[in-house]
């Protein structure tokens, strides 16, 4: 799905996994899911750039998980990479 950034749907929860080394960014975000309600999207904030792979696996093999965004940003010099998804 290809949408422009004022298209996207607000995010339901946060995750905080800045400083985790994967898997653990996606261990967690993937309980959290399994936990919401069908639409509910989960936005995690990750420092470790391996997340970018691990998030487009996981979505690309759970069926109940859809990947809405991704993308690398900078908050205090520091890369930070953002990932959205949502429980289908």
């Amino acid at each position: 799905m290809i949408v422009t950034p004022g298209e996207l749907p607000a995010d339901d929860a946060v995750l905080n996994a800045r400083g985790w080394k994967c898997p653990l960014p996606v261990l967690k975000a993937a309980k959290l899911l399994a936990l919401a309600a069908p639409g509910e999207i989960l936005r995690v904030e990750a420092t470790d750039a391996k997340s970018m792979e691990d998030f487009r696996e996981w979505a690309g093999r759970d069926a109940t998980v859809e990947l809405l965004d991704q993308r690398e940003a900078t908050d205090a010099g520091r890369s930070l990479f953002v990932h959205r998804v949502r429980r289908r």
